[in-house]
């Protein structure tokens, strides 16, 4: 298949993804005694070509005419195109005029010759075609060459012999031949080599040409006989043809100068404070909300096991519930209340997981390491609770400046593909392979940006998460081969450079989509105030700290008020190493031995051992409990199908 037929196939292969049948197999047993050419170059470097091809119809064989294509553009490794002229002068079959049709077939011009309503009789049929074409003389340093394949490796019946005559500009004397024959890329030389009482160059195979093969010629000559365009000229013949590319380019610098302008009125973060160590958490945040706000304010997720296990660790610290540990299995059993209390106020977060996990107040609930579909509402409630509380108050998606930019994307991709590709059906297929792509992808990157934080988490040492978060990447993986197959061929389509200019778009858009998330001034302030909170949970000594007042003596109750904070903030260990550094010797005493919000089956475990049990240990398995189970040339050399011309045909 050559690249005519093979850019028609990769634009089906864009928008179904299957593979395209050959198009080269033998049709009947109908077949080409004969398919002689005449190129004569005119003195403007324009070629006039008329093929002579006697068709042979076999007894049986019901067909209309034959077609014969004819590439337009030819693209180089890098996937520029050079669109070459192509005016039907005349068409006839056995010396009278015949109907045609002309067609937009892949990157060049099919001629359809004959009637749909009209068959044409047994035997053989001379087709003659006439055609003038530009832009096909080879500028080389030392001479001019007409470099033509002049049958075309595309064709679907035998030639059993193909002919070629080559007439040069008057007075210009041939420099050098070649000839070669085969499939495409051969560099067979089954042909003669001669030349006409005229002067010409005659050219003729000595063996049948099968379907897929073809003979291509070259005829060197004297540079000066025809105008060489000069440098000026081929570089705006260059742009014309490449106009995809270049729309694309410009499109690409609109894109990232909208996203600029948007990210510098709305997306950039407001400048951070003086950071100042904070004995306390910032006024009206729990544990959970403190984790979320730090979280969302660094452009990361605080995990929702995470927010759910700091969640019931302060609430079993204010005495509303019970942890018991047994080994992977926790038991958390509900606090009833005693007559007449009027229990303090709990943050949305708290409340939430307290009234799906116990409402009653008092029941008992088991959780391990399977799913557990009440395990993931009460977890769902919890974040959606966060959210509510914090979201809009102290962060700015930007979601519709965001995506402004990526409608521009899209144009400027659909623009670039379709004008590369020089027919504008192309962009019905661009629609389609973006909504197609878009459907397998677009829910997996979200996925993907909900596991970024997680993969952060496990990269910075933390791989309380590792397991889980392995596993949703490698889920997510398979939905992302569209993508990667649109990219592929695009660059089987058109090169490396339009590949590369689509990797520019969607790099654009996956970049802004990050950095166009900001916090409010009130959410940067509040940043501000947790770092310098999680700085004097984290820092053992005071005086790495530069305390303006003196720290709070270090006590249990102390210990307890501040441990679902740390752990929200992921500095629960070095909390705790704080503690056993700074408390006395009778709190730690009282530590060890227990408290009644917290117990362990397993055997006792060690005070400075809770917190990595909770952080860690519970967090596993209430991720495990929440989260549902998945499913499944002369000059240097040439070949058989170089230079210009090419093609191929058929009968129909």
């Amino acid at each position: 298949m050559t690249g005519l037929c093979l850019r028609r196939a990769l634009v089906a292969l864009l928008a179904l993804f299957v593979l395209a049948a050959p198009a080269a197999a033998q049709e009947d047993n109908d077949r080409i005694p004969r398919f002689a050419a005449t190129i004569v170059v005119q003195d403007n470097g324009d070629l006039t070509v008329t093929e002579e091809i006697d068709f042979l119809v076999m007894p049986g064989s019901e067909k209309h005419g034959i077609y014969r294509d004819f590439p337009t553009t030819y693209r180089d490794a890098l996937g520029l195109n050079t669109r070459v002229g192509f005016e039907l002068l005349e068409v006839t079959r056995n010396g009278r005029a015949e109907p045609y049709l002309l067609q937009q077939a892949g990157a060049g011009i099919r001629i359809r010759i004959g009637a749909a309503d009209v068959l044409i009789g047994e035997g053989i049929h001379r087709y003659s075609l006439t055609y003038r074409t530009s832009r096909q003389l080879f500028f080389n340093a030392e001479s001019d060459e007409v470099y033509w394949n002049v049958t075309g490796n595309d064709w679907a019946h035998p030639i059993d012999r193909s002919e070629a005559t080559v007439h040069l500009p008057a007075g210009a004397p041939v420099v050098d031949t070649a000839v070669f024959t085969g499939y495409l890329g051969e560099d067979g030389a089954e042909a003669t080599v001669g030349r006409s009482d005229g002067g010409a160059v005659t050219f003729a195979t000595t063996r049948t040409l099968e379907p897929g093969e073809g003979l291509t010629i070259v005829v060197a000559f004297p540079k000066g006989f025809v105008p060489q365009p000069g440098s000026g000229e081929r570089l705006a013949a260059g742009l014309h043809d490449n106009l995809g590319l270049l729309v694309g380019a410009v499109g690409l610098l609109v894109v990232f100068a909208f996203f600029y302008l948007q990210w510098r009125a709305v997306g950039r973060d407001p400048d951070a404070g003086v950071i100042v160590p904070r004995f306390e958490a910032p006024r009206g945040l729990s544990p959970a909300g403190t984790g979320y706000v730090w979280a969302r304010c660094r452009g990361t997720t605080l995990p929702t096991a995470q927010a759910f296990t700091v969640a019931l660790t302060s609430l079993a610290i204010k005495g509303r519930l019970t942890i018991e540990e047994d080994d992977k299995t926790y038991v958390l059993e509900g606090r009833p209340r005693a007559e007449g209390e009027t229990p303090a106020r709990l943050p949305g977060g708290e409340a939430a997981a307290l009234s799906r996990l116990f409402p009653l107040g008092n029941e008992k609930v088991e959780i391990e390491r399977a799913y557990d579909a009440k395990i993931e509402t009460a977890a769902d409630k919890v974040m959606a609770a966060l959210k509510r509380e914090h979201a809009k108050v102290y962060f700015k998606h930007n979601t519709w400046h965001w995506l402004g930019g990526v409608v521009l994307a899209l144009l400027g991709i659909a623009a670039a593909l379709t004008l590369q590709f020089g027919d504008i059906e192309f962009l019905f297929m661009v629609a389609f392979g973006i909504i197609f792509i878009g459907g397998f992808t677009t829910p997996a990157a979200l996925i993907a940006y909900k596991l970024s934080p997680l993969w952060a988490q496990a990269l910075s040492g933390d791989t309380r998460n590792l397991a889980g978060t392995i596993f949703g990447s490698i889920f997510i993986l398979p939905f992302f081969v569209p993508a990667l197959g649109g990219v592929y061929l695009i660059f089987q389509e058109f090169g490396l450079l339009m590949a590369l200019l689509v990797g520019l778009y969607i790099f654009l858009v996956v970049l802004f989509w990050f950095l166009m998330k900001a916090p409010t001034h009130l959410g940067r302030d509040l940043r501000d105030e947790i770092e310098g909170y999680r700085l004097y949970l984290s820092v053992a000594e005071a005086s790495q700290m530069n305390l303006l007042t003196a720290e709070p003596e270090m006590t249990l109750d102390l210990f307890e008020h501040h441990l679902p904070y740390a752990m929200a903030l992921g500095v629960e260990e070095q909390w705790t190493r704080r503690f056993t550094e700074n408390a006395s010797a009778a709190v730690q005493q009282a530590a060890e031995s227990g408290r009644n919000w917290y117990r362990s089956r397993s055997g006792p475990r060690s005070f400075t051992g809770m917190a990595p049990a909770l952080a860690s240990g519970l967090s596993r398995t209430l991720s495990s409990a929440a989260s549902p189970p998945s499913s499944s040339s002369s000059s240097g050399g040439g070949s058989s199908g170089g230079g210009g011309g090419g093609g191929g045909g058929g009968s129909w």
